[in-house]
């Protein structure tokens, strides 16, 4: 099945949207912002939500790597808005740690 999204960036009035399609079984990216996506592809992973926290990039075809490169700046379409991946509740709990694994001080979001 092939999808057409046109994806808002976070601040509209600054940066374009990303235009595309993606077919989800082969996994082929094409369109105006084709080479923007597939670029961070080949960087291997993606920052996400919340910060610091990143994704590693597998395949074109897998829904979850799709959204972390979409939802890291733009508006994800509905299609894989389920797909974003998240944090276990027990990954990072806000410490800041010294080298030897000391709490020195707590994240604020």
């Amino acid at each position: 099945m092939i999808h057409h999204f046109n994806c808002a960036h976070a601040m509209p009035h600054i940066v374009d949207p990303l235009i595309f399609d993606w077919d989800e079984v082969s996994g082929e990216i094409t369109g105006p912002s084709s080479e923007r996506i597939l670029s961070v592809f080949t960087s291997g992973s993606v920052s996400t939500h919340p910060i610091p926290s990143s994704h590693a990039l597998t395949s074109t075809k897998n829904k979850t790597d799709l959204a972390a490169v979409i939802g890291w700046s733009h508006q994800l379409p509905p299609e894989l808005s389920g797909y974003y991946p998240q944090l276990e509740d027990d990954e990072w709990d806000g410490s800041i740690r010294d080298d030897a694994g000391n709490v020195i001080g707590h994240a604020v979001f």
